[in-house]
């Protein structure tokens, strides 16, 4: 990931002021799917396989595609339009990368806006979804797993990172 400059200043992935948002239960099965999805995402990156990471992060844009906005309502509709926007330009950037190490650097910032609609929308899951961070990237990313598995070093630095909190 080089010398980290590129992260440099990051801040942990923010648990905005906002107000947590009430969301039917149809909705949550949806960003269910993106989170889903994500994790996909996030397994390509360890495996250090940029071809199936570019096929997740397609995927990850059809599942947010999928999503029913006229679910959500006022603020919280507000809120996921926003979410979903910086999700998408997140993932294009994936997809457009060129190398490896640009497809993750891009990961970074969809990782934190996952994390905000984590805790925005209280999306969880059985097990719970770990928040980790990764000091040699300075980045966050999501993981199912207590097991640290580095989506940004992959197997050049599988365990490098720590559990930061649990969803």
């Amino acid at each position: 990931m080089g010398s980290g400059d590129e992260h440099a200043g990051m801040d942990m992935p923010k648990e905005k002021k906002d107000k947590k948002y009430s969301v039917s239960a149809e909705f949550k099965a949806q960003l269910s799917e993106v989170l889903s999805s994500y994790l996909a995402l996030k397994d390509a990156l360890v495996a250090d396989d940029e071809t199936t990471a570019k096929k997740e992060a397609k995927s990850m844009k059809q599942a947010i595609k999928s999503t029913d906005m006229s679910l959500v309502k006022g603020d919280a509709h507000m809120a996921w339009m926003g979410d979903m926007n910086a999700l998408n330009s997140g993932l294009d950037e994936m997809i457009a990368g060129t190398d490896l190490e640009k497809t993750r650097m891009a990961f970074s910032g969809v990782s934190n806006t996952m994390a905000e609609v984590i805790n925005r929308f209280g999306l969880s899951q059985p097990g719970g979804i770990y928040l980790d961070y990764c000091p040699m990237a300075d980045a966050y990313w999501l993981s199912s797993d207590k097991e640290i598995k580095n989506p940004y070093y992959g197997s050049s630095m599988p365990k490098c990172g720590e559990v930061k909190k649990k969803y």
